[in-house]
């Protein structure tokens, strides 16, 4: 079993939509070319899984996510195929003026606006 963390990024824009901020992955890897939230492998100076969400999303877009910005954790997910057991983490963030994108993981930053529909949970 191979342990890894994601953090799920959202924000409200200054007209106060809601928005999530996803990746999509280079091509290669077990991962390769798959939209996902920023996120890998827990590092064995990786105190908590937390600090592993907080160190990949730091990586991969630059982000700096204090963790008092950061909601309650989620249920662990474990994959079916490639046997990794997910913690993911909710955090509001501020969206930077310049995203620094670790080119070598990360293809495109996704921002995505939920439908209205599922507003009502937020």
């Amino acid at each position: 079993m191979i342990d890894a963390a994601v953090l799920i990024p959202i924000y409200r824009s200054q007209d106060g939509e809601l928005h999530i901020v996803m990746i999509l992955r280079n091509p290669g890897g077990v991962h390769g070319g798959q939209i996902a939230f920023p996120g890998g492998k827990r590092d064995p100076e990786d105190e908590t899984m937390l600090d592993t969400a907080l160190r990949e999303v730091r990586e991969e877009l630059g982000l700096i996510v204090e963790q008092s910005d950061v909601l309650p954790e989620l249920p662990m997910e474990q994959t079916r195929t490639t046997g990794y057991r997910v913690f993911p983490y909710l955090a509001r963030i501020h969206v930077p003026k310049q995203w620094q994108i670790a080119e070598r993981e990360i293809a495109e930053i996704l921002d995505v606006k939920p439908s209205q529909r599922y507003l009502k949970f937020f």
